[in-house]
């Protein structure tokens, strides 16, 4: 069975609205659990990572169990398996890569850490093939771009405060092959299930690494990942004082026009 997406409203759309506005809970709870037997594997992993995932971010402080250390070791392990043959299983990624979400929302970043780092970078780079066309993310129930924001915030949890911006930047430097970083600090906030410690600190790591980057690397009017990030550091902590200093140092228009945008906003 396959799972069917809508793109447009249906006509008995506000019907189903209806419907779920007069179901209580254990109602709701009754029929997921009569539905989900029909899902497929694709639906049915993106149906248990939303719902493990909402479910911790709830006021009842409920987290599921993260992976113990043998668990861990049989995740890396399958993982070199899957490097030496070149495949590996689309559902066994998925279950494992669950693992490692499971061990990020328990607040277990060091095991976290461990899971993602063994499965994403590796797939990421091509030395295992999951039978995609293109992007894993075809055939994983599981969000890799979500994993690999994840293994940055675990890396960001685990560093000690002095290296946390290289290590951040580091981590991310390894996983873009997963995950498209255009906004790092909202891409990590977005994720994390509590506030990032010491945040203004790394800020002014951050800045000051990416500075560095932007001024070391351009070589061109077009913008690169290093330019966003700037920009994104720079109006959070400078607002649009500090995109004005940009846009007149580089005279680029992306620069002038995210100026402008910080402005109408």
């Amino acid at each position: 069975m396959r799972g069917r997406y809508r793109s447009r409203p249906t006509p008995e759309a506000s019907t189903t609205e209806a419907a779920l506005e007069a179901m209580d809970a254990d109602g709701l709870r009754a029929l997921l659990r009569e539905m989900m037997p029909w899902f497929d594997d694709v639906l049915y992993a993106r149906f248990v990572n939303a719902l493990v995932d909402r479910a911790t971010r709830t006021a009842s402080g409920w987290a599921p169990k993260a992976p113990d250390s043998a668990q861990v070791v049989e995740i890396q392990e399958f993982a070199e398996a899957a490097k030496r043959c070149g495949y590996a299983e689309p559902s066994d990624v998925d279950a494992y890569l669950r693992q490692g979400a499971n061990a990020f929302l328990a607040k277990d970043y060091a095991t976290a850490f461990q899971v993602f780092r063994a499965l994403l970078i590796p797939a990421g780079h091509g030395e295992f093939h999951l039978g995609q066309h293109e992007m894993i993310d075809e055939v994983l129930g599981i969000s890799p771009a979500t994993c690999a924001a994840q293994y940055v915030v675990s890396m960001y949890m685990t560093a000690t405060p002095k290296n946390r911006g290289k290590a951040v930047l580091s981590a991310i430097d390894e996983i873009q092959c997963i995950g498209y970083f255009w906004g790092p600090l909202r891409e990590l906030e977005r994720v994390a299930v509590e506030p990032l410690p010491d945040l203004d600190d790394f800020l002014v790591q951050w800045k000051a690494l990416v500075e560095e980057r932007v001024l070391r690397g351009r070589t061109s009017e077009w913008d690169s990942h290093e330019d966003h990030w700037l920009r994104e550091v720079l109006l959070r902590t400078q607002g649009p004082t500090g995109l004005a200093e940009v846009a007149r140092a580089s005279k680029r228009a992306n620069d002038l026009w995210a100026w402008c945008r910080a402005l109408v906003e």
